[in-house]
């Protein structure tokens, strides 16, 4: 028997520590499978993906074939591994506000870099974390990043 909307109202989304007003299971599901394999350097087996999220292979797997026919995972050449395309990555970059304020910077980042024979980056703040959007490299050949 499905909850009342009311009962589901007011969770909290642990991993942002935000209020939500209203559950929706198959998003949250998504969004769990893609925020574990961003972390999976080689992606996972989809016995062990189903493991770590504490679900089923039979609950995750018409989400992870979505995913992947969306573009947002892809199989290893073996066909038994999933992992994350660079499909968040772009579209990231997409958003006016990252896409603005690189476009703006890597001039005055370029002549930064030349300058000070250093490498160059930007980085915003995203809640406590610091993100880098934008990187110049440094016009020496034996760079440190």
């Amino acid at each position: 028997m499905a909850r009342a909307p009311e009962a589901e109202a007011l969770d909290i989304d642990e991993s942002a520590g935000r209020q939500t007003r209203y559950r929706v299971p198959a998003v949250d599901k998504a969004l769990d499978i893609l925020e574990l394999l961003s972390t999976e350097a080689n992606g996972l087996p989809m016995a062990t993906l189903a493991e770590r999220l504490g679900r089923t292979i039979s609950e995750i797997y018409r989400t992870v074939q979505l995913l992947e026919a969306r573009g947002y995972l892809e199989r290893n050449a073996d066909g038994d591994r999933y992992a994350v395309t660079m499909k968040l990555f772009r579209l990231a970059h997409a958003m006016p506000r990252v896409h603005s304020l690189s476009a703006l910077a890597l001039p005055i980042m370029e002549e930064l870099a030349i300058e000070i024979e250093q490498s160059c980056h930007l980085a915003v703040l995203d809640g406590l974390d610091i993100l880098i959007i934008a990187q110049v490299d440094s016009p020496c050949p034996a760079n440190i990043r």
